[in-house]
């Protein structure tokens, strides 16, 4: 981020670029959770398993 703004981009731009790095990563995220789904039984584990508890 800094150095976008060094070189000279608004906080505009930096902003509208992190949106679209986010957006990608979460489009990225939602296609292996739908693969997943398909190819795999959901898992039995509880989250308090998981944590430990």
């Amino acid at each position: 981020t800094a150095e976008l703004l060094r070189r000279g981009y608004t906080d505009e731009h930096v902003m509208g670029i992190l949106g679209v790095n986010v957006l990608r990563v979460m489009r990225e995220a939602e296609a292996v959770a739908e693969r997943l789904q398909r190819t795999r039984p959901p898992s039995p584990t509880l989250i308090e398993h998981l944590d430990g508890r």
